[in-house]
């Protein structure tokens, strides 16, 4: 008895499983996929439109190497006009004081002299040699 309850059970909810499908079944099973796909292919028609070619990407790939070697460029111009400046900023202030350095060197070592032959000649008139 239980195996013929499970039997009937089982065909109960197998039976509408078994039956085929006529043609209006098929046209509105059509349908609804037709009606459900429409939106996704302009989606994918949308998004194919958006997308680049791989003539687009290379042209792209060579203007950003184009454009990084125009400021290469210009970075290396940039770095000429740094070290320019800076030449020419240590010039400007070394050099005067450079020179500067070296007069006041030399004017002692001239005082030096002078002093000397001052002391000299001092001796010397003392000793009566020079009058």
């Amino acid at each position: 008895m239980k195996t013929t309850i499970i039997i009937i059970i089982f065909f109960t909810f197998t039976f509408p499983c078994i039956a085929e499908l006529t043609e209006s079944d098929i046209r509105q099973i059509r349908q609804i996929v037709r009606e459900e796909i429409e939106p996704l292919k302009i989606e994918i028609a949308e998004i194919k439109g958006k997308m680049a070619t791989k003539d687009d990407i290379i042209a792209v790939k060579g203007d950003i190497i184009s454009m990084q070697q125009k400021l290469g460029d210009k970075i290396d111009t940039l770095y000429g006009i740094i070290i320019a400046a800076f030449v020419t900023l240590i010039v400007v202030i070394a050099v005067p004081q450079i020179i500067i350095a070296y007069r006041e060197r030399r004017e002692s070592q001239l005082s030096k002299e002078v002093d000397d032959l001052k002391q000299r000649i001092a001796e010397l008139e003392k000793k009566r040699i020079l009058t």
